[in-house]
């Protein structure tokens, strides 16, 4: 008996926690292939379940009363899990495509400032987190490169140890709240 006719068995019989029928169930609505072998396991177990005949002790067929509790249980339990498999197989919704992941757009930020020993870019797109930026050839420029969906977004560079530059080349451009200003870059969507 291979792990997934075993645990298609312990959940006919009772055998699983409330966590692990989870599970199980979980597992049958994703795997397909699962769900069919285990739907035909519960409906053998019906089967057999009809040709149950209850001997009293003795051997004698006992005149028609109701079955022991215990039995019951077990005889329900197919008919229960046939009802989920059937429930989830048939009510399931068709997986809808994953959505798409915006496009990026690849933005190179550049300063020119041969007076800085280093400059960094901060801005909204990464919490305002600096990026170290490199220098771009010899010639004094810095340069950053960073991948960013469709926005707009606000940010300014980090000259030597804390002064803030907003980016000379554009000219929008809003209060940063402590008395310095900050860009504004509008990325625009590839197409």
């Amino acid at each position: 008996m291979n792990s997934k006719e075993l645990l298609i068995s312990q959940y006919i019989d009772d055998e699983l926690s409330l966590p692990e029928k989870a599970e199980f169930v979980e597992e049958i609505s994703a795997d397909r292939a699962f769900a069919r072998e285990a739907l035909a396991l519960v409906r053998q177990e019906i089967r057999l379940s009809e040709d149950l005949v209850f001997l009293p002790p003795g051997g004698q067929k006992a005149p028609k009363t109701r079955p022991r509790r215990r039995a019951l249980r077990w005889a329900a339990a197919p008919l229960a899990l046939a009802a989920c498999l059937a429930f989830l197989l048939l009510a399931r919704p068709a997986k809808s495509p994953a959505p798409a992941a915006p496009a990026l757009v690849a933005h190179r930020f550049v300063i020119y400032r041969p007076d800085a020993a280093s400059v960094e870019l901060s801005g909204n797109f990464n919490n305002w987190s600096p990026i170290p930026m490199r220098p771009a050839g010899n010639g004094g420029y810095w340069e950053a490169v960073v991948s960013l969906p469709a926005g707009e977004y606000r940010y300014s560079f980090v000259v030597g140890r804390g002064l803030r530059v907003p980016d000379p080349t554009l000219l929008a451009r809003e209060g940063d709240g402590f008395g310095g200003e900050n860009s504004i870059l509008r990325v625009v969507a590839p197409g």
